[in-house]
């Protein structure tokens, strides 16, 4: 802009003097040749003007561009949370694509976890979403954490000729005690009993017969509960 000021200033001058040098001429008093020289000077002084206004305008469009990349050089998340990993580094050039680069993993709310669990195509059937399940990590042994299953995939995934079904279960980690990627020993819920009179499975053995037992009818092994 102090360019087009001074040459807007320069052809304010030079119109200046052109009229001036016209009023004399007209009077005869100055030169026909002063008066061309005059004009002269006023159309470089406009033409000057004018590319001063043109580097003005691409000037403009030059920080408009670069003002455009800066805001998207900024990176906005779309929801509230921590950063788990980081796949890029400061000064790295992101291309462009159809499909948009994993800059960032993040989670959106640490407190509020989702177990993943592969069931057994042959236990699918007792899975139902509600029911409530506890598991174990290795990072804290000893300490059970509940959970609640949320969802059953319908699709199935094979993995080594092998059927599973991947159920989602809901965690509450407010103590922040489990952290993403870690291992679980997962045991589901699927039916419960009350009034029901229970057994030890250790109580259940079977001991083989005596001598003497050899001889009653039908031989071989004997139960005995106790």
């Amino acid at each position: 802009q102090a360019s087009l000021r001074r040459a807007q200033a320069s052809l304010n001058e030079a119109e200046g003097e052109e009229r001036r040098t016209r009023a004399l001429v007209e009077r005869e008093v100055g030169a026909q040749a002063e008066l061309e020289a005059a004009e002269a000077r006023t159309l470089r002084a406009r033409a000057d003007l004018d590319q001063s206004r043109a580097d003005l305008q691409r000037a403009r469009a030059q920080v408009d561009d670069v003002q455009t990349q800066l805001d998207r050089a900024t990176i906005t998340s779309p929801i509230d949370g921590v950063i788990l990993a980081r796949h890029v580094e400061p000064g790295m050039t992101v291309a462009s694509s159809l499909q948009a680069p994993e800059l960032f993993l993040a989670a959106e709310d640490l407190a509020k976890m989702r177990l993943q669990v592969w069931v057994d195509e042959a236990d699918v059937g007792l899975v139902k979403p509600g029911q409530e399940a506890t598991f174990t990590v290795s990072a804290w042994p000893g300490q059970t954490f509940d959970a609640t299953v949320e969802s059953l995939d319908l699709a199935p995934t094979l993995t080594e000729n092998v059927v599973t079904y991947v159920a989602e279960l809901s965690v509450d980690n407010s103590e922040r005690l489990l952290r993403p990627g870690m291992s679980a020993a997962v045991t589901i819920v699927t039916e419960t009993l009350t009034e029901v009179l229970r057994v030890p499975n250790a109580a259940l053995r079977f001991t083989p017969p005596a001598p003497d037992d050899d001889a009653r009818p039908g031989g071989g092994l004997l139960p005995r509960f106790g």
